[in-house]
């Protein structure tokens, strides 16, 4: 019975830092890209970059108790060069140098068959409103 009150209390208690967002993790000799799989199996984040990136393969230390996502990615990124903005449904795109790039692109958009302007048409990226 008092087993089965402490574990109740633990998990009650686990719950309530997830809620606020507090995160603790310890990744010793990891790379970057470990450290992202580990964040997103302990917490709702996911992770978008390129594979490409040089910088996701650099091996760290972090070890952090108590510390929201924000604090966790300055403290992991310190020294690579990386950025990161936090999208919503908890999605978190990492860039190189900091910022996230924008391109714009400019164009008309025809019909297939005649090639005149479709009037009235919007264009939108997918996953943004």
């Amino acid at each position: 019975m008092k087993l089965t009150i402490i574990l109740m209390l633990v998990f009650t208690l686990n719950l309530s830092a997830t809620g606020f967002g507090q995160i603790s993790v310890e990744a010793r000799n990891k790379s970057i890209r470990e450290v992202f799989s580990i964040l997103e199996k302990e917490t709702s984040y996911r992770f978008f970059y390129n594979d490409a990136l040089k910088s996701v393969d650099k091996t760290v230390d972090l070890v952090v108790s108590d510390k929201n996502i924000d604090q966790i990615l300055e403290t992991l990124f310190e020294s690579t060069g990386l950025g990161y903005r936090i999208l919503e449904n908890n999605l978190i795109v990492v860039t190189p140098g900091g910022e996230l790039q924008q391109n714009l692109v400019t164009g008309k958009v025809t019909d297939a068959s005649s090639g005149e302007g479709l009037p009235g048409v919007s264009i939108v990226v997918k996953g943004t409103t």
